[in-house]
């Protein structure tokens, strides 16, 4: 159940930053556009040359690129998104958007305290403790052959005599016999103790009673396998969330330092102060800066549905805020 759970949450995560390099490559195109309105005035004031022209129509062209290969995303992330849920793939479906929300408070928590939960909540461990305790049983079932067997035996019942009144038919020449009638009951019980003591039968029971503690011994073995297998998988999502969480922040204020310096090119390229590598390098680096941080996003989101399947627990809401103020 978690696993289905987790795979659904990674659905929904990874095609909701499918959406969203859509939305940045819309933005992309946009910005492309603009650069190229620019260098044509530039070019009709004879500011700017035929090849700074071809290289912002590149520009473009390959935004569009881009654009087109988000929609194929968009759609591999919702086919994936409902083979999750179980739904055929081709049954169209909308998700809401993730907004602005906190954090899952489970990333505030001390990595210790979230493996405490994983190591009482994991379905997996529950199940090895249950092995090891099958286990034992068995091996106290089997020890138990040893000792001597004490049966009680038990019964009660009755004894129903019933005598009925008969005439006897005369014989010429003598008299009538009459016998009364009768019944009586008698109470019948016994009671029994009956006991055995197996003394030798050719090493069966000690070799069931090995057999036994070795598969004791081989659960425990897998119960702390499990065990170890919970802790490193809880400590190694906790610290990816951790991660993520700070590479998001990062990425929050890239693209708004992104943002700053290709106004900043746009303003100087106007003005003749800014060649058009310089400002296409500017536009790629506002580019890349959104998708960088919508792959942070993704990632902290991802990462939250780990620790949360890590753990065996629900840690709140694995969202974030979906975009820097602008």
């Amino acid at each position: 159940m978690q696993r289905t759970v987790r795979q659904v949450q990674v659905g929904y995560f990874t095609l909701d930053a499918a959406l969203g390099r859509n939305e940045a490559a819309l933005r992309n195109r946009e910005l492309a556009e603009t650069v190229l309105e620019m260098v044509e005035r530039q070019v009709t004031m004879g500011l700017a040359t035929a090849p700074d022209l071809l290289l912002a129509r590149q520009e473009l062209a390959r935004a569009r690129f881009d654009l087109e290969a988000t929609v194929a995303e968009i759609l591999a992330a919702r086919g994936d998104l409902l083979t999750a849920c179980g739904v055929p793939a081709n049954v169209p479906i909308e998700i809401v958007r993730i907004t602005d929300r906190d954090l899952p408070e489970a990333m505030e928590r001390r990595v210790e305290d979230v493996i405490d939960v994983a190591l009482r909540g994991r379905p997996d461990l529950g199940a090895a403790i249950e092995t090891v305790r099958a286990a034992a049983a068995e091996v106290r079932r089997a020890e138990a052959a040893f000792m001597p067997q004490v049966g009680f035996e038990g019964s009660v019942g009755y004894t129903w005599t019933e005598f009925d009144t008969g005439t006897d038919i005369p014989v010429p020449g003598s008299s009538t016999t009459t016998y009364p009638s009768d019944r009586t009951s008698t109470p019948i019980w016994t009671v029994g103790v009956s006991g055995s003591w197996i003394i030798f039968e050719g090493y069966i029971r000690e070799n069931a009673v090995r057999a036994a503690r070795s598969a004791q011994r081989a659960a425990e073995a897998d119960l702390e396998a499990a065990r170890l297998d919970a802790i490193g998988e809880t400590w190694d999502a906790y610290f990816r969330v951790q991660a993520y969480r700070r590479q998001y922040e990062f990425g929050i204020a890239l693209v708004r330092s992104s943002e700053e310096a290709f106004e900043a090119v746009s303003s100087a390229y106007r003005e003749g102060l800014a060649t058009i590598t310089t400002l296409v390098q500017a536009e790629r680096d506002l580019q890349g800066s959104n998708a960088t941080f919508i792959d942070a996003r993704a990632e902290l989101l991802v990462a939250a549905a780990d620790l949360a399947f890590a753990a065996g627990s629900e840690f709140g809401r694995s969202t974030a805020p979906d975009g820097p103020p602008r």
